[in-house]
């Protein structure tokens, strides 16, 4: 199985009142497996998302550094592409956090899905910027330590979580059809950033998949995939 992925997204700031921060973000999510066996995984996975954000500084309700956060997520994951009651899910979060110093905060929420085998699990975060130039994250779905090199390069080493549940309305094999499919992808791996100007940068990115997994769970069927190498190429504009 060769795995190819696409991603877009654009995300806006709105108006808010003072001690708040409002944003919200359009996605585009698409995977294509290129099998070469009789493999029970659809050809194609693809999602359409919204997500609005709220943040509230507590300066005033509960002391300095502490912030809350609040995230609701609507979209629709399918293997056509198709908008529909079956393959709309819903996402959201909440958590609350204090920066401790400039270099060291934490936070811890919750978690909560409409769709998926999991449904609801707790959320923690800690950054810490132990030395000059590195930072270290400890957190879902992105983990790691990265390093400033110069004002445009900045390298990272660490795991970052793939996927999401998708409807299947075509039965890639024998009694899959109209379920839901979880699919998982943990990768391990380097990437560097470099920052051309105040608005654009790029990112590449490469490593192994530690874990795939593609699990049918209303119909108790799961699948392992072994570790394969990937690489990434990305393109971030600010405006």
């Amino acid at each position: 199985m060769g795995v190819s992925h696409y991603e877009f997204e654009a995300s806006f700031s709105l108006p808010a009142p003072d001690s708040w921060m409002f944003s919200s973000a359009l996605s585009w999510k698409r995977y294509e497996f290129d099998l070469t066996g009789a493999v029970p995984v659809p050809e194609e996975l693809e999602e359409f998302g919204l997500n609005f954000m709220a943040m509230k500084d507590l300066a005033q309700e509960i002391g300095p550094g502490w912030s809350a956060m609040a995230m609701l997520s609507p979209s629709f994951s399918s293997d056509s592409g198709k908008l529909s009651g079956d393959s709309f899910s819903l996402m959201g979060f909440a958590m609350i956090g204090k920066e401790v110093s400039p270099t060291f905060s934490w936070n811890v929420g919750i978690v909560g899905m409409s769709r998926g085998d999991m449904k609801v699990f707790p959320m923690l975060g800690v950054r810490w910027g132990f030395a000059p130039g590195w930072d270290l994250q400890l957190g879902f779905p992105d983990t790691g330590l990265s390093y400033k090199f110069s004002e445009a390069l900045t390298l990272k080493a660490g795991a970052k979580f793939h996927g999401g549940t998708y409807h299947v309305a075509k039965a890639p094999a024998a009694g899959l059809g109209n379920t839901y499919l979880d699919f998982q992808e943990i990768r391990l791996g380097l990437s560097a950033e470099y920052q051309f100007s105040r608005n654009l940068s790029v990112v590449v990115d490469g490593g192994t998949t530690a874990n795939r997994t593609f699990d049918y769970y209303d119909r108790n069927m799961k699948f392992d995939g072994k570790a394969a190498g990937y690489g990434s190429f990305s393109l971030k504009f600010q405006f």
